[in-house]
């Protein structure tokens, strides 16, 4: 396992592959867990909504019951322009209107109701929307749009196997979706000459894909870390377009409806007052063989009692939060800084993210 473990961190860091893509913080199947570590909370154990950062935490948490959850990141002057681009009708107006704000704005949310129980976890996405919007060449302007909306049900799964002092965890999510999403640019001139529905063209789509994770834990060699492994969006037709990765001019989501695998290694320390976790979280294409170097990130959160403190680190995203539980709710609130075209530009978007969980 440690000459695997080491193979594996070298083949890693020996790929080239820079990307920089829109930075979506909110991903599907969300807590504010994922959120406030960039996702990269696989090996955080025994915490609530551990099993939405790795579907192999099932069989490690005890957590039973029923939860409403909401979730909502915004940058301040992007809230209405972003609910607008979602909710309302998609017309040359509408689009006009676009081109008069500031250079990049964003905006998600999203609401889910959970259902877990230690043999199984159900879930209920009623939706989970996306937008945001880069606005260049101020002489000519033109406009890069991303937005998306769906629906979802999870269905989890795990089983643990141990043998000797080495614990397997395996788990399985399977999931429905539907999904309406646009990822594309036009200039204004284009809009004055062109039909919004040859502009904007969103495509519909559903189908059953499944998240794939893997746990090894070892508690009688401390030094040794533990490792979480996922292959996410198993059996997805959504792929990534190469080229607007490479334009500085488009926004292209990444790492959020196409197949990847993500590995994540660190550990959890269970103290005398809480416990403290860290983790290494790293994430490559669908055939292990592109490695998303701007996407390494770095993870921390110390949790005592009913209080956890959250953060992160990536090359063009941080993030700080906390989360406040009691029997009947609990809070969570994150802040951040996040390069939304990495290198492509310069300006740093400042953003907010509130969960609201309520146990029915």
């Amino acid at each position: 396992m440690n000459k695997t473990l080491v193979l594996f961190l070298l083949w890693g860091f020996s790929q080239i592959a820079l990307c920089h893509p829109l930075t979506t913080i909110i991903k599907p199947r969300y807590g504010i867990n994922q959120v406030g570590t960039q996702d990269t909370c696989g090996i955080f154990f025994g915490r609530r909504n551990s099993v939405l950062c790795n579907p192999a935490n099932l069989s490690l948490n005890s957590e039973e019951g029923l939860v409403f959850s909401l979730i909502s990141k915004t940058d301040g002057d992007s809230v209405e322009a972003g609910q607008d681009v979602l909710f309302s009708p998609i017309d040359k107006e509408f689009l006009e209107d676009l081109f008069e704000l500031n250079s990049f704005n964003s905006w998600e949310a999203g609401s889910m109701l959970e259902f877990q129980t230690p043999f199984f976890y159900l879930s209920y996405e009623p939706v989970y929307a996306q937008a945001a919007f880069f606005i260049f060449n101020p002489a000519s302007p033109e406009i890069s749009l991303t937005t998306s909306k769906q629906r979802k049900i999870n269905l989890t799964v795990a089983e643990q196997i141990k043998l000797g002092s080495h614990e397997y965890h395996f788990g399985l999510n399977t999931f429905y979706y539907e999904r309406d999403y646009f990822s594309g640019s036009f200039s204004l001139f284009e809009l004055s000459s062109s039909s919004v529905d040859e502009l904007v063209d969103l495509k519909a789509s559903s189908a059953i894909n499944a998240d794939l994770g893997v746990i090894y834990q070892n508690k009688s060699i401390r030094w040794l870390p533990s490792l979480s492994l996922q292959y996410k969006n198993f059996g997805a037709k959504h792929e990534v377009n190469s080229e607007r990765l490479k334009d500085e001019k488009a926004l292209e989501p990444i790492l959020l409806y196409e197949t990847f695998f993500k590995a994540e290694f660190g550990y959890d320390f269970k103290m005398y007052y809480g416990s403290l976790a860290a983790a290494v979280g790293i994430y490559t294409d669908k055939d292990i063989a592109t490695y998303y170097s701007d996407f390494t990130t770095l993870s921390l959160g110390y949790s005592l009692w009913n209080f956890e403190v959250l953060g992160s680190y990536s090359l063009y995203t941080h993030t700080a939060g906390i989360k406040f539980s009691s029997s009947a709710n609990s809070v969570g609130i994150v802040y951040g800084r996040t390069k939304a075209l990495g290198d492509f530009l310069d300006d740093y978007e400042d953003f907010a993210i509130v969960n609201l969980e309520i146990y029915l």
